[in-house]
């Protein structure tokens, strides 16, 4: 699946628009403003507009974005020379848990909870396995997404 640059500049757009995001847009503002959101509301009350302040959050999100998914992409690339071991590995474990789930085996260690630091694969990660195209990628979909927010500011 390719998405190219405008796909990707969209799902950002429309990640703002997510239940997730949308509902934080007024304190992130508010926050920006150093302001309670009817003072920024209000025209003429002298408050000074978080433009610069976005456009640094907007910078420092995207180089995060772009940070970790040339880390993902490089991780992704160095693991697809083992891809037909991941599989096989995949798939048998994928039967075991399908077991443990109907009750035929028990797994002890994995009836406990626990939280570990796992990492997640992207679209990024698995669409390229060059960490400039993915930087790139990710760079256009933080841009799509604060595109979205800065418009969001100007109403």
């Amino acid at each position: 699946m390719s998405l190219g640059l405008p796909g990707i500049f969209l799902a950002g757009l429309l990640t703002f628009l997510s239940p997730c995001v949308l509902p934080l847009v007024p304190l992130y503002l508010s926050f920006l403003a150093g302001v309670s959101l009817s003072q920024l509301r209000e025209a003429g009350s002298g408050v000074r507009r978080p433009w610069g302040v976005a456009l640094a959050f907007s910078l420092g999100l995207g180089s995060v974005f772009v940070a970790l998914g040339m880390a993902a992409t490089a991780v992704g690339g160095a693991l697809a020379e083992h891809r037909s071991g991941l599989l096989q590995f995949g798939g048998l474990a994928l039967f075991l848990l399908g077991l443990k789930q109907l009750g035929l085996i028990r797994i002890p260690w994995l009836e406990g909870e626990a939280r570990p630091l796992l990492g997640r694969v992207t679209y990024t990660a698995s669409s390229t396995s060059e960490p400039a195209m993915g930087a790139l990628y990710l760079g256009t979909y933080a841009a799509g997404l604060s595109d979205r927010a800065a418009m969001h500011r100007g109403r």
